[in-house]
């Protein structure tokens, strides 16, 4: 009896560990949300999560649904071929998240070659209004999606971030 009960605590110790191990970060995604997002935008929120530890600020937790609305927002910017920024924003994170969430948006474009996951992140700190989004001590979570396309030979990203204090 005492061998069976200490080889169920110690099995019951490791599914404990599999299960604490297995929890993702703040700045991981979570899979089993329904969404693909890619290594370009999980890379992009693990430096602006790098970022704000540097600034003393907790990292922005993923939120699938804000990436969801990121997602279309990106793909719209994308097709427009122009920068703009969802004038309901607000309205669809409260529909989508909490009717009492707060929301900020950041865009960005960029064309080239290489380097343009660091040229992305530039400009969202280098922007007055979007480094306030970045360093926020309002928002909580966070939505980066980038659409990635080739026009005339060129490689474009068209980046939204949507930030909001639940979701």
């Amino acid at each position: 009896m005492r061998m069976l009960r200490r080889g169920l605590i110690a099995t019951v110790l490791v599914a404990g560990l599999a299960v604490a191990t297995a929890t993702p970060t703040a700045a991981t995604p979570h899979p089993g949300h329904g969404v693909k997002v890619r290594s370009f935008d999980q890379q992009l929120l693990k430096k602006v999560n790098h970022a704000r530890k540097a600034h003393h600020l907790a990292a922005y937790t993923f939120s699938p649904t804000l990436w969801k609305i990121a997602h279309s927002w990106a793909k719209h910017l994308a097709a427009d071929g122009a920068l703009s920024h969802r004038a309901n924003l607000t309205t669809v994170v409260q529909q989508k998240c909490s009717k009492h969430s707060k929301a900020g948006e950041n865009v960005a474009f960029v064309s080239g070659g290489t380097g343009q996951l660091k040229a992305l992140y530039h400009q969202y700190v280098a922007d007055k209004a979007h480094r306030a989004n970045v360093f926020s001590d309002t928002f909580t979570h966070i939505g980066i999606a980038s659409i990635k396309k080739t026009v005339g030979g060129q490689v474009q990203e068209w980046s939204v971030m949507d930030l909001a204090t639940r979701c």
